[in-house]
This record gives C-alpha cells, structure tokens and sequence, in this order.
C-alpha cells in the first residue's frame, strides 16, 4: 500500500506441489503447479506515478515470479481494478498460465462469468462474458497474441440493453519497452453474422501521446445491425426494416504532447445497395439507397463529401400517386457550410387531383445545385432547372434567410412555352378550345417572389407573360386573328 497505489490478494485456499531440493538451490521452477482457489484481488490505482517507471526492470521481476511454477491455476476468483476514470471488475474468474517451452514464454487462457467496465464520470457501464486463449512472452518486448471472445454483451444504465450475442477480437500485440510503444498487428473483430473489421495500430508513450490505427471493415447484414440498436432508436423509427451491406474504413492519427496537438482523419463508408423499409404492412415506404461517403480533416474541422442514390417508393395517397422518385445528389460540408455542387431529382409515374381532375406525367425531372452556410443560416439554390414532358425548359434561383422575418427570392423563367403543347399537357384541367377552333402562341414566363419590405413575413408576387406569334380561327376561317 502506497500512496500512488494498493494491492490486496486474498483466497480460500492455495495449493503448491513442488520440489524441496529446487528450492533450497534456487533453481527454477520452485513449484510444479500452484493452484488458487476462491480468490480475491483488489488493485487501486490512486494516481498516475509522476516519475518515470522502469517497465524493463518491472517486466523482469514479473518474469522472474512467474518462471517459479511450472504451472499456476486461478480459479473462481473475483478481481477489482480501480483506475483514475474507470473501474474494471472480472467475477468467478479462472486463469490457467503454464510454459510453452521457451524461457519466458507462456500459455495463458482467462475466462469469467461477468466483466464489469464503468467509466467514473456515468452510470452507464459494459457488462460481458469473456474467454481468451492466448501466448504471452515477457522479455525486453513483451508481446501478447491471441483470441478474445465476449459474450452477451451488454450496457447497462441509461437506455442500454444487450448489443451483441458475441464480440471476437484476435490481435498479436508487441510492447517494445525502450520506446514505449504498443504495436498491434493482425488486429481483427468479429460480430458473427452482422459486422467483420481487420485493421492495425500503434500507440506510442514516450512524449505524450500518439497513436496511428488503420483499419476496414464489413456490415454483412444491415437490417441485423438495425434490429441490435433498436433500443437506441427514436421511436419514430421503430418500424424502420433494412436489408443489405455497407463497407467502412479508414486512418486516423493522433499527436497529443503539452507543446503540440495534431490529429487526422481519412474514412470512407460505402453501399452498393441498402433498401429501407418503413410503416406498416399495408402502405409501406419503401427506399434503396447507394453511395459513397467520404471524411478528413481533424475532428475540429472535419470535411465530409460524398455521392448519394436514393430511390423512394412512396404510398399512393387519396389524391396523389407516385410511382418511384429518385435523388443523386453530391456534396460538400463542414462545421460551417454544406455545398451541392449537382442533384438531379426525379418523379416518374407522376399523378395528382387539380381542380377536381386527375393530371399525370410520366416523367418530371429537375437539375440543379444549392448551398447552405450554417452560421448565417442562409441557403441559396443557385441554379434550377425543371423538365416538363410537352413543356420547354424551366430554369431558376432562389435565396433564403432562414431566419423568421428573413429576406427570400425566388425566381423561374421559362422561353418558348407554345399554346398547344400546354393545353395538351395540362388537358385535364385547362378548358379545352371549341371543336375545330386552332389556337397558337409563343409565350415567354418570368415569375418572382420576394419579401415585402413594409411586410418582411410575407411574400410578394409578381408575374410577366410576353405573347409573340399567337393566332387562331374557326373550322371555317370565319372568326381567325394572327401575329398578335
């Protein structure tokens, strides 16, 4: 017991089968087998030592006890690590350490009932199984290589609940002791059924701290993933169903030290195909998304991008009907900004009640790119462009304070709009000429809507049509009119 630390071991009973003579010679190993049982340990940690440790020296002692036995059992025993911001307990723990025929190299295999993991500053913590079978070598590099597997695993406090039925990692990790740095290699995760990762990472000591990890990794089943986290989900998003996979990945790197701090990160996530499915059984949406997302930068100024397909199938509603939409769109966006250099957005088996009547197109598509700034919370569609089968090319703008009494613009244009191609277009609502009558026009359309000034929450309208080439007549030429 010290001032930066305390250790108490205790057990109901410990047995050691050895050889007197080994011992009263000094010649390791002392003991065939000690075996525990019942125990108990408790490890406090009360600070972090200020002076720099000798972990060769410490390694050595380690060593040293260890080679006394042969082999030494641990079994249901109960441990506490009491740390600075986190508290470890494992129950019911049995630890079987035994030679692996080379000096300093051992067979270790850990399992226990229940591990216990709890930062200080919450009430939630991690609740598991754990059983590990592993090689471990103290030398000047201690190195530790083996199988790690979690079952049940669970948080517990908050909105918490079982995760995962089984959690596997393996790694095969190095401590060389004079840099004091931790090498993992082979590093790898498994989620049976639901999520692969393999990947790397070095964490370095000596001045501070630094650490460069790489890894990649694969959603076999998203709808699986979706299921697990449901007791996280809002609950507006119960009902929400998904199917297929995603791939992820990326580097990060971290230099932390009193003098400097430097961090980055490269990720990517991406989807050949994920179909969502949300609502119930009887008039369900239903959506598959595809793309590629994008990030870097440090988390203080992270820059994600990336290139998104959504294709949404909707409900039909009384008085609409839309056979699919589809979205691709592109992007940009920071703390501060979000930039759509281009989106295309498409309604195709487009139909809804106007006036009482039914108007349908088979295709409506639009073109375009926009910007938000987040810190004025201003957004401006800097060019759109609307196609409308029979009509020609719609193009506009628009700007928006987002702000309540905000200044607002919009603007859309149209040239070269023909009489005819709008009466059969827009048949089901316009009144249709009388039997025989021809009427013909070029049309040109500009409208805008802006803030009232005298008014700033509401919105002024103003609209232009300039008519140029318009004639018509009767069957018979009777009643006719042109170049108006």
């Amino acid at each position: 017991d010290t001032p930066i630390q305390s250790l108490d071991i205790r057990a109901e009973k410990v047995e050691a089968d050895g050889d007197l003579r080994k011992i009263l010679k000094g010649e390791a190993p002392f003991f065939e087998t000690v075996n525990l049982e019942g125990g108990e340990v408790r490890y406090h940690l009360r600070k972090l030592p200020e002076v720099k440790v000798d972990y060769r020296k410490a390694i050595g002692l380690a060593a040293r006890v260890l080679e006394s036995a042969e082999k030494i059992a641990l079994r249901r025993t109960n441990a506490d690590v009491d740390m600075p911001g986190q508290a470890i307990r494992l129950e019911k723990a049995d630890l079987d350490l035994a030679g692996a025929g080379r000096p300093n190299a051992y067979a270790l295999g850990l399992s226990c009932e229940k591990i216990h993991w709890k930062p200080k500053n919450g009430n939630v913590f991690l609740e598991s199984r754990l059983d590990s079978d592993n090689s471990l070598t103290l030398d000047e590099n201690p190195r530790l290589g083996g199988r790690f597997r979690f079952g049940s695993l669970a948080f517990t406090g908050g909105r918490g609940g079982q995760l995962f039925d089984a959690l596997i990692i393996e790694t095969d990790a190095e401590w060389k002791t004079l840099l004091n740095t931790v090498h993992l290699r082979g590093l790898s995760l498994d989620i049976p059924g639901l999520i692969k990762a393999s990947g790397s990472m070095d964490i370095g000591f000596a001045e501070g701290l630094s650490l460069a990890a790489s890894a990649e990794a694969q959603v076999e089943d998203a709808g699986a993933v979706l299921i697990r986290l449901e007791t996280w989900l809002p609950r507006n998003l119960k009902n929400l169903q998904a199917e297929g996979n995603a791939k992820f990945g990326g580097t990060y790197r971290l230099l932390r030290n009193p003098q400097h701090w430097d961090e980055n990160l490269e990720a990517f996530l991406q989807t050949e195909r994920i179909r969502l499915r949300y609502g119930g059984s009887r008039a369900p949406l239903e959506a598959d998304v595809s793309g590629r997302l994008t990030a870097q930068g440090p988390f203080s100024g992270i820059q994600v991008s990336g290139k998104i397909r959504s294709i949404v199938c909707p409900p039909a509603a009384e008085n609409f009907k839309l056979r699919s939409s589809q979205l691709d769109l592109r992007f940009q966006a920071s703390r501060n900004y979000l930039r759509v250099p281009s989106f295309t957005a498409a309604l195709k088996g487009f139909s809804f009640i106007a006036g009482g009547k039914w108007m349908a197109f088979e295709e409506v598509k639009s073109t375009g790119s926009a910007g938000f700034d987040l810190v004025r919370r201003t957004a401006a569609l800097d060019r759109l462009e609307v196609r409308i089968p029979g009509l020609p090319l719609l193009v506009g703008s628009a700007k928006f304070d987002l702000a309540a009494r905000g200044e607002k613009h919009l603007a859309l244009r149209a040239s070269g709009i023909r009489a005819p191609d709008v009466f059969r277009s827009f048949s089901s609502v316009l009144p249709h000429p009388p039997p025989g009558w021809e009427l013909d026009a070029v049309c040109d359309m500009q409208v805008e809507a802006a803030t009232l000034r005298a008014k700033p929450d509401e919105l002024g309208f103003s609209t232009v049509l300039r008519f140029s080439e318009g004639k018509f007549n009767d069957p018979s030429f009777e009643i006719a009119g042109e170049g108006l």
